[in-house]
């Protein structure tokens, strides 16, 4: 599974709606915040708190694309 295939999978098993166009309609901070702790687990990587707001992660893409930019930044151990 990909990236995006990921992320879309976890926000979707954190209750979190997201429409057609992979755009988030539906949050809670508390599924948001499940997510990223989820996120964080699967991809071996640490969201830094400037990152940690709902207005910066609007859709599936604005996740996948941060998560690509923080692995390049500090790759995961093989």
């Amino acid at each position: 599974m990909d990236i995006y295939e990921n992320v879309k999978l976890i926000l979707e098993e954190n209750g979190i709606e997201i429409n057609e166009l992979d755009s988030i309609v539906n949050i809670d901070s508390i599924s948001f915040i499940s997510a990223i702790v989820d996120i964080e687990q699967v991809f071996h990587l640490e969201f830094p708190d400037e990152y940690l707001m709902n207005d910066l992660l609007n859709n599936v893409e604005d996740f996948v694309n941060i998560i690509k930019q923080l692995l390049a930044d500090f790759p995961r151990p093989e």
